[in-house]
């Protein structure tokens, strides 16, 4: 038996749906109402809000038949106020399970990979323009809304045992094993918005731990356990509401130092990403990058692209030998085309972004800075939240 449930009382494109059971039927309708009554109430309008508001909204027809066949699989069981029947939304998980899609060499020498992961991301939504604070989410956000700026960080955890699960320890407390996404929040977006998945790619120095040889090891097909993203972007120590956002809204010149692997995973996600290089239209934006040797440079086929962008890239090579960070900071304060090139005599008008440099290495750099003129909440940092 078939029938045809006409949502045209709510706005909503009409579809057929078939049933084997006029019960099941009916458990589809009332989730859809529930479904409804909680748009009503996200957006804060009453029986008397006038039919045409809600025309734009409609099911797609993917997502209702997956929520057809949920309710089908469900049984007899409706939603409750219990079992989250209200439809409001719930926490997300600490971690999700992500597959490998693609591995491929980061640089020359093969030393670095890049990994492509999809993180399982199916959640269920109307679809519409966004009414009264209504964007399209009934039931949770989706796993990629979290990412947001460029800096921010997952947590992999390598699966050994298939029926242990996924970690049970918060993502808050493996601040040691966390890769920043170097992909940029864009096109993060762009390759997810038609998946159930969240597609983002990272950085693995496969020298830098036996756990990150492991995660460079990894083949298209294999799955890891991905938390959830963590982090604030690039914002300073002693004012978080200061960022590479306001940076750019107040038009300063933008000064990045990276140092190896870590620095460059974590500003490539910012060279990547449109605001900053349309900024580089208009101002200055200078990269330095400190790393071994041009084998050893990450993105190398990217630097083109950057500088047709307008940004400066400035390749810093170690010397055999020379201690973390003396060469950076020689060519930066020292050498031709170093900071005072980037910044033009106006130290105060700059914000510098750092990632990568380790301990007193970053305490030394930021003093350096600070003597030049450059105002300590201008300098920002990723990796502290």
């Amino acid at each position: 038996m078939s029938s045809t449930i006409s949502t045209h009382n709510w706005g909503l494109a009409p579809t057929r749906i078939t049933r084997a059971s006029a019960g099941r039927n009916a458990r589809f309708v009332k989730h859809t109402a529930h479904a409804s009554a909680a748009i009503l109430r996200d957006a804060s309008v009453t029986a008397s809000t006038p039919h045409r508001l809600f025309a734009p909204l409609r099911f797609t027809s993917s997502r209702l038949a997956r929520t057809q066949r949920k309710i089908l699989a469900s049984g007899d069981s409706e939603p409750t106020e219990s079992s989250g029947g209200d439809l409001s939304t719930p926490p997300r998980k600490d971690w999700s399970l992500g597959t490998v899609v693609e591995n491929n060499a980061g640089n020359a020498d093969s030393s670095l990979r890049e990994l492509k992961i999809s993180v399982a991301d199916e959640v269920e939504y109307l679809e519409g323009v966004r009414f009264k604070g209504t964007d399209g989410r009934t039931v949770q956000p989706r796993w990629i809304d979290e990412f947001r700026y460029p800096g921010q960080f997952v947590g992999l955890s390598l699966i050994t045992d298939p029926e242990a699960g996924a970690p049970t320890k918060s993502v808050s407390n493996w601040t040691s094993d966390l890769l920043n996404i170097t992909s940029s929040p864009y096109q993060a977006r762009a390759k997810s918005a038609s998946l159930d998945a969240s597609i983002i790619e990272l950085l693995i120095d496969s020298s830098d731990s036996d756990k990150s040889s492991k995660l460079a090891a990894l083949k298209p097909g294999d799955q890891v356990y991905v938390s959830s993203v963590v982090g604030k972007g690039f914002v300073s120590m002693f004012d978080n509401k200061l960022g590479l956002n306001t940076s750019m809204e107040e038009q300063r010149d933008l000064v990045m130092v990276a140092s190896g692997s870590r620095g460059i995973a974590a500003l490539h996600s910012a060279l990547s990403w449109t605001p900053v290089m349309a900024h580089a239209g208009t101002n200055k934006v200078t990269l330095f990058y400190e790393c071994d040797s041009v084998s050893s440079a990450a993105y190398l086929a990217e630097w083109d692209m950057w500088r047709d962008a307008g940004i400066r890239v400035v390749p810093i090579y170690k010397e055999k030998g020379s201690e973390e960070g003396t060469r950076l900071i020689d060519t930066l304060f020292d050498g031709p085309g170093g900071f005072a090139t980037a910044i033009e005599s106006n130290p105060e008008e700059c914000a510098v972004l750092i990632a990568g440099t380790k301990g007193l290495g970053s305490v030394a750099l930021m003093r350096m800075l600070t003597n030049r003129g450059v105002q300590q909440e201008r300098v920002l940092y990723c990796d502290f939240f």
